[in-house]
């Protein structure tokens, strides 16, 4: 027993001076001079030249171990590395006799710098790695094409098993941990060697992995086959967080891996295809899939605008038959694309969009020139749709209540292209140019979708039909009521426009528009139109004003100009467009608006020719009513009236202006002017009138003085055109009626009654010398020529000056009479030539001129008259003189013009008259037989006959029967 513990205490005496002697040893030694046996191990482990710049040492517990610092490994090919700290394991015994036996080897914190590509100078080839040996690399960092790895942890094998080397670690590519391994088979009868790699994520790629297979080739290259697989693909490169699997063959050639016979799955969608990663001049992957199932592409969509780019290029092309996109279906899918680090190549994107567009695009994805923006795409796009709404309205379906409504029938076949700007909250299309609708377009569009929607349009179009665009409650609106577009704020809430159209025509209901020019903007409670500039039927006009909340209207303006009144006659009530159409001037107007919508208070002045209006109406806009004061004037009134086609207007209203004030009201339909005065040369009325509807005229006119012009061709025409369709009620007074300068009738009363084509106009007044006159005229201007037809009756009128030219004529005397008339025409000649009627007239205690019935009776009963004397006296009484009677009764009957004397008896103290003939009217011209019955006993009727024309009638006297009567006379006394 105490042998045993006397062995035991010397094993330790002896350990601890083995123990004390190796802790003296690296401090008392100069281990620096195995700096060339350390460079020559390491080198031949690494298979690179080793270089040691930094001191040696030797620590022999817990194993012993050489230290070096400041070491490279160079030799060629391009890498660098450099290793803080270099741990050579060696045997204790072969180190005390001078020999150095490398056990392992540890390099603490290196840094590789890899050539890239990594097959220059044979960098792929397998270095002469030792029979045996451990390498270890510790909190490494390696560099290569750009991609950086830290925290490298990593142990080398050489030497055992079947393998050559193996290679079991982790490492870190920025927050990403990744397991490795890697094994080099022995060498092959061929050369060859035998590898298989494998790479686990950990963290937040937790899941993913990469296998590889295959055989490096004694001058470098790889083939082989691959496997990738992992629950999200979003941790690796910008996609959709969709599980992944690929596989396929790859060659690794000195230029670039060759991808073949690739099965691709991402999430529910499998392809399959070919690609290639090459190297030179800069890295990128390259792959052509094929997918025969539908591709959604929402995900792939929002991945990119999350962030679409990648450090290494990954070029795309992908083809599939269908896809869905934004709720849609799309059709042939063909995409071209390249992921790079700024972004998105699009080198063709092209599909059958919903509503059977054809959609071909290219352009870029990046990030906007505003952080704050995200990313955009910015390309040319072309579309070729045959119904462009119906892809309107996949668009509206895919995000709803971004674009306004849109109405139906619009929007039909299109052709169009441009530069298009997609982004976040954003969309442009710029540079716009095609077809819409078959009308040409250019220009450019714009939507924002961030807050409140803005829409931004900038475009020229060659035809536009403005009908389906105007908001349904605004399509029908009759012109008269244009303003009701004070309610347009309330169509905008929500969303802001700003507009610049420009048509060469557009078509707004029955009108067509030319030259048409908006620039407007809509925001929330406000319309603001810069300009409205267009061309309605000759009418060129320009408008401008904003529209705030409310409908409060400022700084309203519009401005109307033409050659000629035709466009404004039609929205005039019918007596002024039978007036005013006749009138070839030039016309402008202008006006102004400013207020609420219920009292929008305007200023308008208008002119066509020299006829001016001025009107300063306050305007309800809900009710489409207004009233305001006006005024029409002009320097001339004869003029005026000539112009509207009536000849010689100065004969019978006499010089002067026209000035015509008063108070006028409106609305939808109706029309008024009340308190009116106007004054015209010698004409000066005042009264109220107003305009039913379009046609129905009511009201009551008051004339001072009432010149009436003889009734011309133009004259007729103009009334007929004024009643006709009409419908109207008018009363009618004057102070007094003149025909020239000849007063005909004072105090009239009456009024004028029109319905459809028909009109009566009813007249009692009296003379100017004593006496009434009560006449109905009636005038029927329905299709074919007016006809007229006038019933009067006169009682108590006094005749003085006679009534025409001709001899002989009524001179004086007590008038009662009727007649009823007929005519028909247009002018003075048709009226005569279809005059047919009835007269009958009674004049009292009268006088006749152009015949002396006492001269007659004077010459009878002279004595000694001979025949000659007598025929002498006898031809100057029936040639002139004047003749009084006590009664004179006359009736006529007629037609086509001509009227026949059916009884004319005058009856005075100096005998009876009886006249018969005719009087052709059209013709003037007359066929006259007066006999002449002088009162005195026995004494034989005289005649005289009148034939020819009116203005100078042959005479023709039968006196034989009074100088034979004179010569029995004589032989009785």
């Amino acid at each position: 027993m105490r042998r045993a513990r006397l062995v035991l205490l010397l094993v330790a005496v002896v350990i601890a001076i083995v123990v004390a002697v190796a802790a003296m040893l690296p401090n008392v030694t100069d281990w620096t001079r195995y700096r060339g046996t350390l460079e020559a191990l390491a080198g031949e482990a690494l298979g690179r030249p080793v270089s040691i710049a930094g001191p040696v040492a030797l620590s022999l517990l817990p194993e012993p171990v050489l230290t070096a610092s400041r070491v490279s490994v160079g030799g060629g090919g391009g890498a660098r590395i450099t290793v803080r700290e270099l741990r050579l394991g060696v045997a204790l015994l072969p180190l005390l006799t001078g020999r150095v036996d490398a056990r392992s080897l540890t390099l603490q914190r290196p840094d590789f710098h890899l050539p890239w590509p990594p097959w220059r100078d044979g960098a792929l080839a397998a270095p002469p790695w030792p029979t045996e040996l451990s390498a270890r690399v510790q909190d490494g960092r390696i560099e290569a094409g750009g991609v950086v790895l830290t925290n490298v942890d990593a142990t080398l094998v050489a030497g055992q098993g079947d393998a050559t080397v193996t290679l079991i670690g982790s490492a870190a590519e920025g927050p990403t941990t990744w397991n490795l391994s890697l094994m080099l088979g022995k060498p092959q009868a061929d050369g060859s060697t035998p590898l298989e790699a494998s790479l686990q994520g950990g963290g937040e790629v937790s899941g993913t992995a990469a296998k590889v297979s295959g055989q490096l080739s004694p001058e470098g290259g790889i083939a082989g086959h691959l496997a990738l697989d992992g629950p999200r693909l979003s941790e690796l490169v910008a996609a959709p967080a969709l599980p992944f699997h690929a596989d396929g063959s790859f060659t690794f050639e000195r230029a670039a891996v060759r991808l073949s016979g690739l099965a691709v799955t991402l999430g529910a969608v499998s392809a399959h295809g070919d690609g290639r990663l090459t190297f030179e001049p800069n890295a990128r992957l390259d792959l052509a899939l094929t997918s025969e199932q539908t591709v959604p592409l929402d995900p792939w969509l929002g991945a990119l605008r999350r962030g679409g780019e990648s450090r290494l290029p990954v070029g795309l092309s992908l083809s599939a038959p269908r896809a869905t996109l934004a709720r849609g279906l799309l059709r042939h899918l063909s995409l071209a694309m390249v992921l790079g680090p700024g972004g998105a190549d699009v080198g063709s994107f092209r599909a059958i969009l919903p509503g059977n567009a054809a959609l071909a695009a290219e352009g870029r994805i990046m990030r906007a020139g505003d952080a704050s923006a995200g990313w955009q795409f910015d390309g040319t796009a072309h579309l070729a749709a045959p119904s462009l709404l119906g892809t309107v309205h996949w668009l509206d379906d895919a995000a709803p209540g971004v674009l306004p409504p849109l109405p139906a029938g619009v929007l039909g076949e299109a052709a169009i292209s441009g530069r298009l700007v997609v982004g976040e909250n954003a969309f442009a299309l710029s540079d716009l140019v095609g077809t819409v609708d078959d009308s040409k377009i250019t220009g450019s569009l714009s939507l924002g979708l961030g807050g409140r929607p803005a829409i931004s349009a900038g475009l020229q179009l060659d035809r536009f039909n403005l009908d389906p665009w105007l908001p349904t409650g605004l399509r029908q609106v009759p012109p008269h009521r244009f303003f009701a577009l004070a309610k347009l704020p309330a169509l905008f809430t929500g969303m802001s426009i700003e507009l610049r159209l420009s048509a060469r025509t557009a078509a707004l209901g029955r009108m067509t528009i030319g030259g048409l020019s908006l620039d407007a903007a809509a925001e929330p409670g406000q319309v603001i139109l810069r300009r409205l500039d267009a061309t309605v039927d000759g009418v060129h006009a320009i408008a401008s004003g904003t529209i705030g909340k409310g409908g409060e209207v400022t700084e309203g303006r519009l401005a109307l100009t033409a050659p000629g009144p035709a466009t404004l006659v039609r929205h005039l009530p019918v007596p002024f467009k039978v007036a005013i159409g006749r009138w070839q001037a030039g016309f402008s107007l202008n006006a102004t608006a400013a207020g609420p919508p219920r009292g929008l208070r305007m200023a308008i002045e208008a002119n066509l020719g020299d006829l001016r209006l001025t009107a300063d109406p306050v305007v309800d806009l809900d009710s489409g009513t207004w009233q305001g004061p006006m005024s029409l004037r002009h320097p001339g009134a004869a003029e005026l009236i000539a112009a509207i086609g009536l000849a010689n207007p100065v004969a019978w209203l006499g010089p002067g202006s026209l000035s015509l004030i008063g108070e006028a009201a409106g609305g939808e339909r109706n029309w008024s002017l009340r308190q009116f005065r106007l004054i015209a040369g010698g004409l000066h009325a005042s009264g109220n009138l107003e305009i039913l509807g379009d046609s129905e005229i009511t009201g009551n006119v008051h004339v001072s003085s009432w010149p009436l012009p003889m009734p011309g061709s133009t004259a007729v025409a103009l009334l007929t055109g004024l009643i006709g369709g009409e419908k109207a009620t008018v009363g009618l007074s004057a102070d007094r009626v003149m025909v020239g300068q000849r007063v005909v009738l004072e105090g009239v009363a009456g009024g004028v009654k029109v319905v459809g084509p028909d009109a009566v106009l009813n007249v009692n007044g009296n003379m100017p010398g004593g006496g009434a006159l009560a006449a109905v005229l009636r005038v029927a201007a329905g299709s074919g020529p007016p006809q007229f037809r006038l019933g009067a009756a006169f009682s108590g009128v006094r005749l003085e000056g006679g009534l025409t030219a001709g001899v002989p004529d009524l001179q004086s005397g007590t008038l009662d009479g009727r007649a009823a008339l007929s005519a028909e025409g247009y002018g003075p000649a048709a009226l005569l030539a279809t005059l047919g009627g009835t007269v009958g007239l009674t004049l009292r205690d009268g006088v006749i001129s152009g015949l002396s019935l006492a001269g007659v009776q004077s010459a009878l009963a002279a004595e000694g008259n001979n025949a000659e004397a007598l025929a002498a006296a006898l031809d100057k009484a029936l040639a002139g003189g004047r003749t009084r009677f006590s009664r004179l009764d006359l009736t006529a009957h007629g037609s086509a013009g001509r009227f026949r004397l059916e009884h004319a008896r005058m009856v005075g103290k100096e005998g009876v008259i009886e006249a018969e003939g005719t009087l052709d009217l059209p013709a003037r011209s007359e066929a006259l037989r007066f006999a002449i019955r002088p009162a005195l006993a026995g004494a034989p009727e005289l005649l005289l006959r009148l034939g020819g024309p009116m203005a100078e009638p042959k005479r023709v006297e039968e006196i034989s029967a009074a100088l034979q009567w004179n010569g029995r006379s004589s032989k009785q006394q």
